[in-house]
């Protein structure tokens, strides 16, 4: 997922400024607490909190990811 700047005019983007992938190891259960299968997805959603200070919330948060591969 990336997020940029609004460009000046609408058919413009501006620069990017966040980036967030998981990797296909990064998750190791889902917020129910079952494991992943073969095929299955999560919605992961990011929130800016507060533009001027780079504050987002992600959702949900990454406590269920392995240790060797942490989203990021």
């Amino acid at each position: 997922m990336r997020l940029v700047y609004q460009g000046s005019l609408a058919t413009d983007s501006g620069a990017e400024f966040l980036r967030f992938e998981v990797p296909a190891d990064g998750l190791y259960r889902k917020p129910d607490g079952t494991t992943f299968g073969p095929g299955d997805s999560i919605r992961i959603t990011v929130t800016v909190v507060d533009p001027k200070k780079f504050l987002f919330e992600f959702q949900p948060s990454a406590s269920n990811s392995t240790r060797a591969s942490p989203p990021g």
